[in-house]
């Protein structure tokens, strides 16, 4: 085989894992959710995320974009007559063997806290997002390299698809890397819910009885 055919031969190789390199990076991860109301017109989201890692590194933290919030008129965290618009929740997954919290407690699952925040400059997520990390009770515990996560939180947005959210899910991983994926389910809607004009009307009637 001259020099000419093994280059072409190596291009072909090349070539082929650019094309594959895409699928692999689809079947790490996938997301999916769903929805229950809650009451007091609030409902409960639940996200969950399965990974494999193949026993190359293990999550370390769970990204999860509110980015279609960002320019919601109804949505300022900074207010807090809104601070319910999103409330936080905490997450579980399985827990590696010989997993015990910080209170000595044996436990087979971690429990993921949640905050939101806004930016995550280690994995291309500029703006508002969930976040789940393993620094509460099962912090000295280790996730499995490949599980499932249930992750939570509560929202005064009303519900919209369920639809196909794309690159809105990433894993930050112990080793470094970010892996992402999308995410079917639904989200909570920009609607028009403000505790801000409710309080404003009801101080309204009250000086007006």
């Amino acid at each position: 085989m001259n020099r000419w055919a093994l280059t072409g031969a190596a291009l072909a190789v090349l070539l082929g894992a650019v094309l594959v390199a895409p699928t692999l990076a689809a079947t790490a991860c996938s997301a999916t959710g769903t929805v229950e109301p809650l009451g007091n017109d609030r409902w409960t989201y639940y996200v969950t995320v399965t990974w494999d890692f193949n026993e190359a590194a293990v999550p370390e933290r769970f990204n999860l974009s509110l980015e279609h919030l960002d320019d919601c008129f109804h949505y300022d965290p900074e207010n807090p007559l809104q601070q319910d618009y999103i409330i936080t929740r905490r997450g579980f997954s399985p827990a590696d063997s010989g997993c015990v919290d910080t209170d000595g407690t044996p436990r087979n699952k971690i429990h993921w806290d949640s905050e939101v925040v806004f930016d995550d400059p280690d994995c291309w997520m500029p703006w508002r997002h969930l976040t789940w990390r393993n620094d509460g009770i099962t912090v000295n515990c280790s996730p499995t390299y490949a599980g499932d996560a249930t992750l939570r939180f509560v929202s005064s947005g009303v519900p919209v698809g369920p639809a196909l959210y794309y690159d809105a899910i990433v894993i930050v991983a112990s080793d470094g890397t970010c892996v992402v994926c999308d995410y079917f389910g639904p989200m909570p809607d920009c609607n028009a819910w403000s505790p801000l004009e409710d309080s404003s009307w009801g101080m309204l009637k009250a000086l007006y009885r």
